[in-house]
């Protein structure tokens, strides 16, 4: 399997798919999340705007079509490197607003385009967990999920620590995984710590509604 390029916050090569927003000012306009992106990494082809028409997102950069959750927002080509490319969607904060740098709920869906012959999808998550153990997140447990737009999928629950000025935040993330002809998938749902559990049904309902059709859609040339 190739290690995706995705790695959590502060590793050198990549950037976090399940990435951690600022909390919001209050505005309709969401700050800039957190992500890591490696120095070394060449400047990525910039990425088509998604077409967004009423609630349904076409997302030709990445390589899928999905429906926006009811309030939540888009913030496209948000995950970019030179070989990998997403989009995320970021929950509203809630009331009072939340000090600044908290972690804001979100679904993150990316995808690594598969350069080479895909082992079977459990050898895969297989792993991918260990690249998380070697990354130091707890709690990691395995599941089968429900097939991703007819394709199987698997799940993977873990906790992480991020480090935002003098302050620790927990995350609590799901990545939901498959593979598709020319693509490895990633939808993540990543929430501050014991709030995770709440927005399972709105990550479920965004992948029910995910319909891929990527086949080494990324330019990474």
């Amino acid at each position: 399997m190739r290690v995706p390029g995705y790695l959590p916050l502060a590793v050198v090569t990549g950037l976090t798919i399940g990435l951690v927003g600022c909390g919001s000012n209050g505005s309709d306009d969401y700050p800039t999340p957190t992500i890591a992106v490696s120095t070394a990494a060449a400047r990525p082809t910039v990425a088509p705007t998604p077409v967004v028409t009423g609630d349904r997102v076409n997302s030709t950069a990445v390589g899928y079509e999905a429906t926006i959750p009811s309030g939540w927002r888009l913030r496209p080509n948000i995950l970019a490197s030179t070989s990998f490319r997403g989009d995320a969607y970021f929950k509203p904060s809630p009331s009072p607003t939340p000090p600044p740098d908290t972690p804001q709920t979100n679904i993150a869906i990316g995808c690594e385009p598969i350069t080479e012959p895909a082992e079977d999808l459990q050898s895969e998550v297989d792993t991918r967990v260990q690249v998380l153990n070697r990354l130091g997140r707890t709690n990691l447990v395995t599941a089968d999920h429900a097939a991703v737009d007819g394709l199987e999928s698997k799940q993977i629950d873990y906790t992480y620590v991020v480090k935002s000025d003098a302050t620790e935040f927990a995350i609590d993330s799901r990545e939901v995984f498959f593979l598709s002809e020319g693509c490895q998938w990633t939808v993540t749902l990543s929430a501050p710590a014991g709030e995770l559990d709440q927005d399972i049904p709105v990550l479920e309902q965004f992948l029910a509604s995910v319909s891929v059709n990527a086949v080494n859609a990324l330019d990474v040339s």
